[in-house]
């Protein structure tokens, strides 16, 4: 079995950050948080916390040297700049016992940026190492200064051995995620926009993604469908209840 090095925040509300990763992988994530916080970014009174996080990476990954495990890279949201430095410098002295990075790189939605401008240059040095990359659209926009497709070309051409998943789409009443290889488009998945905010959407998606790639055996298309339409479950779910947060707890 897989191992993943699920690194992201933790929070004490709310089903974002590591919990839907924790919920759906179960013994396989090994969660190194990024920071601690009461509850998501827009919970009010939401308050954050720092520790170790570097001497947290090193030990987890020293562990799994040790058990001799081969492990998995997962890279969400991060609480500063000087914690990419961390985890770029960890990779490259582990690089023979990881398997793959992923990398989502955390940064804004809807058009605009929730992280400092230091965070999403320093992203590169990440996505860089990275096999896989599942920003949204914004986000794409983000770290290449450019808009829809021409970012998408931008990024591929940054990182040309980078696959990506980008999601966020706007298509009328819907909404799309892409699959890019490393030739370019694969596969689209297209479902209908359910309005309104509800954290952890992306959060689930990566986990359930993560899952259906490293242990179900999936093709990155099929997870990709399959990952959109647990969200959408989630969504509906969480509109029934009246909730702005997601449960993984829901059928696929």
């Amino acid at each position: 079995m897989h191992k993943i090095i699920c690194i992201h925040s933790l929070t004490a509300h709310g089903v974002v950050g590591l919990k839907p990763f924790l919920a759906l992988l179960g013994e396989a994530a090994l969660p190194v948080p990024s920071l601690l916080l009461t509850g998501a970014g827009n919970m009010p009174g939401c308050r954050r916390f720092g520790y170790d996080f570097a001497a947290m990476l090193e030990g987890t990954l020293a562990a799994a040297v040790a058990q001799d495990e081969s492990v998995v890279v997962f890279i969400g949201y991060l609480g500063d700049a000087a914690q990419v430095d961390a985890i770029a410098g960890t990779l490259d002295r582990y690089a023979a016992k990881v398997s793959a990075v992923v990398v989502d790189p955390v940064s804004g939605d809807d058009g605009r940026a929730y992280v400092g401008a230091e965070l999403i240059a320093a992203w590169p040095r990440l996505l860089a190492r990275a096999d896989w990359a599942m920003p949204n659209l914004t986000e794409v926009e983000l770290l290449t200064g450019r808009s829809g497709e021409a970012a998408v070309e931008e990024m591929r051409v940054q990182f040309p051995r980078l696959q990506m998943m980008v999601t966020g789409w706007p298509a009328g009443d819907d909404v799309a995620t892409r699959l890019y290889g490393a030739e370019g488009a694969t596969a689209k998945h297209v479902q209908r926009r359910i309005a309104g905010r509800f954290n952890g959407s992306g959060d689930l998606f990566a986990a359930a993604w993560m899952r259906e790639i490293f242990f179900l055996g999936a093709t990155p298309a099929e997870a990709m469908a399959r990952a959109a339409g647990l969200v959408a479950n989630a969504i509906r779910a969480a509109e029934r209840t009246g909730s702005g947060n997601l449960s993984a707890d829901v059928h696929w």
